[in-house]
């Protein structure tokens, strides 16, 4: 359980440390397509991590990972088939892998604010949930906000 344990804390950190900066670009007095740009890839990369996690999880457990071009929808249902988020959680989730799907195979100029930034005003109240769920499934203290926003990041070339 260390392994995974250290995985899902720095999935933590680097959620915590992009919600930071969604929170900055979120509080801008004009909300520009480069703010609504930004606002929008935090949102996907807060969304990543929480695909990150489950990913995780399913393979400390050995269960099978979803290998369907609907793979992103079919890991949040086999999360809560497994009891790891409530159906409550996977509703929400799901919201947030739709904008995901929209993001990614899309145009940043196609981004409408009246649709997403209600998704930006709740993401880290579900964020919180989803740790608050992981954390009970794995019976560890997982922190939604770990404190540690100077977290250095090599890119690398994979």
């Amino acid at each position: 359980m260390g392994d995974l344990r250290r995985d899902l804390q720095i999935e933590c950190q680097l959620v915590s440390v992009t919600l930071n900066h969604l929170r900055q670009a979120r509080a801008r007095e004009e909300m520009t397509f480069v703010e609504l740009a930004a606002v929008a890839a935090f949102m996907f990369n807060v969304y990543n991590g929480i695909e990150n996690m489950l990913k995780r999880i399913f393979k400390h457990y050995g269960f099978a990972l979803p290998e369907s071009d609907a793979w992103h929808r079919d890991l949040l249902f086999a999360a809560h088939e497994h009891n790891i988020i409530s159906h409550d959680l996977l509703q929400l989730l799901d919201e947030y892998r739709a904008f995901r799907h929209f993001f990614v195979h899309s145009y940043g100029v196609t981004l409408d604010a009246r649709k997403m930034l209600p998704l930006a005003e709740k993401v880290e109240d579900v964020w919180r949930r989803f740790i608050e769920e992981v954390s009970s499934y794995l019976g560890i203290s997982l922190s939604p906000e770990n404190g540690n926003n100077n977290i250095s990041v090599e890119a690398t070339d994979e």
